[in-house]
C-alpha cells in the first residue's frame, strides 16, 4: 500500500499545486491536497470509501478536511467502479482464474466451473456433438455455469456442446439439467457449513452464559 499512498499524495500535491497557479485566492492547502490524494487513490483501488474517509480523518485529526474527503473520495470510487472490474485486493487472485464475488451473498454459478460438472457427472459425454460448427454457441470447460446460462439463455437452448480451450475438441454436452444438479448440491453444501457456524456460535454464547452465571453465583455467596 506505501507505493498506492505515495502515488495518491504525489497526485494530490500536482492538483493542489496547479489550484494555487490557477486559483490562487481559493485557499486550497498542499498539505490538504495529499491527505485528499492519498485517500481518493486508496478508496479507488480497494473500494474501501468509508474507511479511507474514516482512515485520513483519525490520523490526521484534520476535521476541514471531511468535505474534500468525501467528495474525492466518492468520486474516485465511482471511477474505479465504472472502469475496473477488480480492485487491488482481488486482482492477483483473479488472474490466477478464481472468480471473486462482488456481492456479500454466494454467487453459486458464478464459483463453479464446467470441468467440475463434466468430471462429477460421468454420464456426461461428447456423443450429442460429435462436430460442431463455428457459430454454434458452445462453452469450455473452464467457463463459469453463469456464463453457460447466460449463452443458454441467448441461444434458446437447453444443451451446450463443451469444449476445450482451444475450441478444438468437443469433451462433452452440458444441459440445464447438470446445472440445477450442481447448484443444488453446492447450495446444499453452502446451507450445511452456515448450519454448523451457526451451531458453533450458538454453543459458544451458551458456554459463555453459564460461565458468567457460576461467577455470578460465587461472587453473590
Amino acid at each position: 500500500l506505501a507505493p498506492l499512498l505515495t502515488i495518491g499524495g504525489a497526485t494530490g500535491a500536482l492538483l493542489g499545486y496547479a489550484a494555487i497557479l490557477l486559483i490562487p485566492h481559493a485557499g486550497v492547502g498542499i498539505t490538504l491536497a495529499v491527505l485528499v490524494g492519498m485517500s481518493a487513490m486508496f478508496a479507488s483501488a480497494s473500494r474501501a470509501l468509508l474507511t479511507s474517509i474514516i482512515f485520513a480523518l483519525e490520523t490526521t485529526g484534520q476535521s476541514n478536511a471531511l468535505l474534500p474527503l468525501l467528495a474525492a473520495c466518492i468520486a474516485s470510487y465511482v471511477v474505479s467502479y465504472l472502469l475496473m472490474k477488480n480492485t487491488i485486493m482481488t486482482e492477483k487472485i483473479a488472474r490466477r482464474g478464481v472468480v471473486t464475488p462482488h456481492a456479500y451473498a454466494p454467487d453459486i454459478l458464478g464459483q463453479i466451473k464446467v470441468r467440475q460438472v463434466l468430471q462429477a457427472d460421468k454420464k456426461i459425454s461428447a456423443n450429442h456433438f460429435p462436430l460442431i460448427n463455428k457459430n454454434q454457441p458452445r462453452v469450455t470447460a473452464g467457463d463459469t455455469l453463469r456464463t453457460a446460462v447466460e449463452i443458454m439463455a441467448l441461444a434458446d437452448t437447453d444443451t451446450l456442446p463443451v469444449t476445450n480451450e482451444s475450441g478444438k475438441k468437443v469433451e462433452g454436452v452440458l444441459s440445464y439439467r447438470n446445472i440445477l444438479s450442481a447448484y443444488r448440491l453446492h447450495f446444499d453444501e453452502h446451507e450445511e457449513n452456515r448450519t454448523i457456524s451457526l451451531k458453533r456460535r450458538t454453543l459458544k454464547m451458551v458456554v459463555r452464559g453459564k460461565k458468567r452465571l457460576s461467577n455470578l453465583k460465587n461472587d453473590n455467596y
